[in-house]
């Protein structure tokens, strides 16, 4: 799968990952991404904004991460904790910003 990332300086990048849990752990390698409850959907820090092409293609937030977002003061349309995302089928594309930090 593609994915094109916006980072929070507007840079973006294209990278190729094998699922959605591939693509959690490289952003936490690889940016400026805490993920402090380790992928548990409990702190906020891989928020991400994703683009409203790309939507249809997740599977939607469960009421755990629904709760989450609820309380992000950056929370908008298109909120996803990176760390709960899924895809449906096989996708071949997605498009993410990283929020800014909580």
């Amino acid at each position: 799968m593609e994915v094109t990332l916006i980072h929070r300086d507007n840079r973006q990048e294209s990278m190729q990952v094998e699922s959605c849990q591939d693509l959690y752990q490289q952003l936490v390698d690889r940016c400026d991404i805490d993920a402090i409850c380790g992928g548990c959907a409990s702190c906020a820090t891989c928020h991400v904004y994703v683009d409203p092409a790309s939507s249809d293609k997740l599977i939607a937030a469960d009421e755990t991460e629904r709760d989450v977002l609820d309380g992000l003061l950056h929370k908008q349309a298109g909120s996803r904790l990176l760390c709960q995302l899924q895809t449906i089928g096989d996708a071949d594309e997605l498009t993410l910003t990283l929020s800014p930090g909580e």
